[in-house]
């Protein structure tokens, strides 16, 4: 699981705009002659931090939660700081990520931290005030001012975007079991919109947390 974002500025110029660890999946991470481990070693480093994961399937879920906020940038066309420094985008992210705890709840996925806040915590924290958040939230907001996500990149470039495998996939879980998922299926639809040119990027956040709530 990669956490963090990656962009080539140039040939050659690869630029990480965000920290986290790399996780790999490790059966038993405690063994200390298990090949995998072998190799988290040698990988690790101070600009690459390695380790490993006897339950990548919650790991995953987890990275998904934090990753339902890139088709919010992707409709902001604004960097992820300053998307994140407006209450509605945050409001919108908060809802996305609500129908997702509502389905690993079902499934009885226990998700790691993979932030300061534990999962379940992190749509309310968001939530908060902007003065607040900007007091309490510094980690969160302490990214590269230029980042964007892929999502965002994707739209730029008029490629189509991996909605479907984000989003897309709270969208069909939860219909498998009776879970309503409203603002997830209005943001796929959204993304759609944009790659098929019947809608526009650039959505403010009061309009966009309408389109959502509605």
């Amino acid at each position: 699981m990669v956490p963090f974002n990656v962009i080539e500025m140039s040939p050659g110029h690869l630029h990480r705009g965000s920290e986290g660890n790399l996780t790999v999946e490790c059966n038993d991470p405690e063994a200390v002659d298990s090949d995998i481990v072998d190799i988290i070693e040698t990988i690790h480093s101070s600009l690459m931090p390695v380790c490993g994961s006897n339950d990548i399937r919650s790991v995953v879920w987890a990275k998904l939660q934090l990753n339902l906020a890139n088709a919010v940038n992707a409709l902001a066309d604004i960097p992820v700081k300053s998307m994140l420094e407006q209450r509605d985008y945050r409001r919108c992210i908060a809802l996305l990520m609500d129908e997702l705890l509502a389905v690993t709840n079902r499934k009885e996925i226990t998700l790691p931290k993979l932030t300061a806040l534990p999962s379940q915590l992190v749509p309310r924290f968001i939530t908060v005030p902007d003065f607040l958040f900007r007091l309490l939230g510094g980690k969160m907001l302490a990214i590269d001012p230029t980042v964007r996500t892929s999502m965002w990149w994707d739209l730029s470039q008029g490629k189509d975007t991996e909605i479907d495998y984000l989003n897309g996939v709270i969208v069909s879980e939860a219909k498998s079991m009776g879970i309503a998922c409203p603002a997830n299926e209005r943001i796929v639809a959204l993304i759609h919109d944009v790659e098929r040119d019947q809608c526009k990027q650039g959505m403010s956040a009061e309009n966009l947390l309408r389109i959502l709530r509605s």
